[in-house]
C-alpha cells in the first residue's frame, strides 16, 4: 500500500514538472516573439534606430518596431498600436499625455534649438553675416509648416517671437513635409535656407546662423509667450527637449525601461552626442513615480 502511494505522489509530481515546463516553455516561446513598438517623432528617428540596435544586441530574442508619429495621429497610434514606449520632441505634448493618464512620467535627456541653416557656397551665407534674420524677407525657406508637426509649429513661433511676424514674412516659403525633404530642398538648391534643428543641420552637414535666445526656443530655463489655436487646437511653445517615456499601455513596460536604460548608458550617450543633440548631464524625470507598478515589475519580471 505505501509503495503504491509513493507511486501515486511520484506520478503527481513528475505531471507537475512537466505541465510548469510546458507553460514556462509556452511563456518563453511567446516571450521571444514579443515586438517592442517604439513612437518615435521624425527628428529622433535616426538614433533611436541606432539606440533600439544595440539593445537588440544585449537582447537578440525580442524585436523592435519604430513607428513614426506626429502631433495629428498620436493619440490614435497609442489606441490602435498599444506601444511600449514613447520618444518625442515636445514636452508640451508630454505633459498632455502625462494628464491624460497615458504615462506615469517623463524623462528629458536631450536639448535643442531653432537654427537657420544654409550651404556655405550660396549668396545667403554673405547676406545673412550683414542683415541677420531680416535677409529673410528676400530668400527661398525650405520649412516645415504643417499644423500637425512640430518643427512647423516652432517656425510659426520663432516669426512670432523673433519678428512679430508670420509665415508672409519670408520671401518664399518651400513648404516640406518632412526632415529629409527640407535639407534635400536646401541641397538641390530649390531654397536658399531653411528654418531646422541645430542637430539636424549640423549632422548633415549645413553652415547654421543663430538665433536671439528669445525666439529659438532652445534654453530649459526660459519660457516663450507664445500659443497656437486653430480648430480647437491648442499648442503652447517650451523649449525644446527630448523627452523619453513608458506608455501604460504596455504588455511589457520592463522592456521600455530597458530600452531607457540603454539610451542613458555611454553607448546611448555616444550615439545622441555623434548625431549633435545637446544631451543633458542629468536627466530630468517629470511626473508621478508609481512604487507599486514598480514592485509589481520587477517581481513579475526577475528585475
Amino acid at each position: 500500500m505505501l509503495q503504491g502511494l509513493k507511486l501515486k505522489r511520484d506520478i503527481v509530481i513528475i505531471a507537475a514538472l512537466i505541465l510548469t515546463s510546458s507553460l514556462a516553455g509556452a511563456y518563453l516561446g511567446r516571450d521571444r516573439r514579443y515586438t517592442i513598438k517604439v513612437l518615435c517623432c521624425e527628428s529622433l528617428i535616426e538614433p533611436y534606430e541606432l539606440i533600439t540596435g544595440y539593445f537588440l544586441k544585449l537582447y537578440p530574442s525580442y524585436k523592435v518596431v519604430i513607428l513614426k508619429i506626429d502631433i495629428c495621429d498620436l493619440y490614435e497610434k497609442i489606441r490602435s498600436e498599444k506601444p511600449d514606449l514613447i520618444v518625442f520632441d515636445d514636452r508640451f505634448v508630454m505633459e498632455q499625455l502625462l494628464s491624460d493618464n497615458l504615462v506615469w512620467n517623463y524623462t528629458i535627456f536631450a536639448s535643442d534649438s531653432l537654427v537657420i541653416c544654409y550651404k556655405n557656397s550660396s549668396w545667403f551665407s554673405r547676406e545673412i553675416e550683414e542683415k541677420g534674420v531680416e535677409v529673410l524677407r528676400e530668400a527661398r525657406v525650405a520649412a516645415m509648416t504643417g499644423e500637425c508637426n512640430i518643427l512647423g509649429l516652432r517656425t510659426r513661433a520663432f516669426l512670432k517671437l523673433a519678428l512679430n511676424s508670420s509665415l508672409e514674412y519670408l520671401g518664399e516659403v518651400v513648404e516640406c513635409n518632412s526632415v529629409m525633404e527640407v535639407f534635400y530642398r536646401l541641397d538641390k538648391d530649390e531654397a536658399d535656407c531653411a528654418i531646422t534643428y541645430r542637430s539636424l543641420a549640423l549632422r548633415y552637414g549645413f553652415m547654421v546662423y543663430e538665433l536671439p535666445n528669445n525666439a529659438s526656443l532652445g534654453f530649459l530655463n526660459m519660457s516663450y509667450d507664445y500659443v497656437f489655436e486653430h480648430g480647437g487646437f491648442s499648442w503652447e511653445a517650451t523649449p525644446i527637449c527630448y523627452c523619453v517615456a513608458v506608455l501604460n499601455c504596455s504588455e511589457r513596460p520592463d522592456l521600455g525601461y530597458k530600452i531607457i536604460n540603454v539610451t542613458f548608458s555611454d553607448i546611448g550617450i555616444n550615439i545622441l552626442t555623434n548625431k549633435k543633440l545637446t544631451v543633458l548631464k542629468r536627466p530630468l524625470t517629470v511626473g508621478r513615480v508609481c512604487f507599486t507598478l514598480g514592485r509589481r515589475i520587477r517581481m513579475q519580471f526577475h528585475l
